[in-house]
């Protein structure tokens, strides 16, 4: 038994040494929080906006958000309710 582990512990250690890494499959799950953009009077509740099929970036001096890909340089305001820009707040998703 010990022979085997033995050998089985040399055979780690060579593929460790030269890892192959031609193939390899990743899979997306979804994540247990979201960023979500939420009135400061209310309960209201918005997903966060999106553009380019990415989440947008919050930049707080100006209330804007940015586009996250490279070469868009789509900015637009924060959304407002109540008159007051919602503020983003993580949750559950």
């Amino acid at each position: 038994m010990s022979d085997d582990k033995s050998e089985l512990a040399k055979e780690l250690a060579e593929k460790a040494k030269n890892p192959n890494f031609k193939h390899v499959e990743t899979v997306a799950s979804k994540s247990e929080v979201a960023l979500r953009l939420k009135c400061a009077s209310c309960d209201h509740i918005e997903d966060f906006p999106v553009h380019c099929d990415q989440q947008m970036d919050f930049v707080a001096e100006n209330n804007t958000l940015v586009c996250t890909k490279e070469g868009c340089e789509d900015v637009r305001p924060v959304p407002k309710h109540h008159d007051a820009f919602m503020k983003p707040f993580i949750t559950g998703a």
